[in-house]
């Protein structure tokens, strides 16, 4: 389903594969299952935090879990965990999910890795209307944002900054150049 959305995907089929992973590349977001082999998804997080040769101790992470128990959600929301989804996970989810990893490394100043438009042709043509109208609905919402900063004589750099990265996120690569 990450693929359909335009995404690179590296999966780890444990907990000790991710932490390898997390010190040979930096990730946008991390989904991590809960229940993992070897080490728990928490502990997993936990040791991720802690790794001293990990390349983004503080990247975004969103927990799996078939569980709506109260007490998992809030014990992964306090050991460094982002976001919290129940299984089955719908297209839509991990889309909203996505749009806010990239909103929240945009917000730490880290550029987004341009996305090829072949690989997000399928995000643009979707059929799932909610999908593509909370896209567009967030481009028309920050180019609402720079005109009232032009207009008001404040520093769009931060907006542009947004902007050209959702382009690259969506594909809209001549779009992105010229911003």
């Amino acid at each position: 389903m990450l693929v359909s959305l335009g995404q690179h995907v590296t999966i780890a089929a444990s907990s000790n594969e991710a932490l390898t992973l997390s010190q040979q590349q930096r990730f946008d977001l991390v989904l991590i299952d809960i229940r993992m082999p070897e080490i728990d998804g928490i502990e997993c997080v936990q040791l991720w935090h802690d790794e001293p040769n990990n390349l983004d101790p503080d990247c975004m992470f969103v927990a799996l879990s078939a569980s709506v128990a109260t007490e998992d959600i809030h014990r992964c929301k306090k050991n460094g965990i982002h976001h919290y989804i129940t299984k089955p996970v719908t297209l839509a989810t991990l889309a909203r999910y996505i749009s806010i990893a990239a909103e929240y490394q945009l917000l730490r100043n880290i550029e987004l890795q341009e996305q090829d438009p072949s690989r997000c042709s399928a995000l643009l043509a979707t059929d799932d209307v909610v999908i593509n109208s909370k896209i567009f609905q967030s481009l028309d919402l920050l180019l609402a944002d720079i005109e009232n900063a032009v207009s008001a004589g404040q520093k769009i750099d931060q907006l542009i900054h947004t902007l050209k990265g959702c382009l690259g996120q969506i594909g809209r690569l001549n779009w992105y150049a010229m911003s």
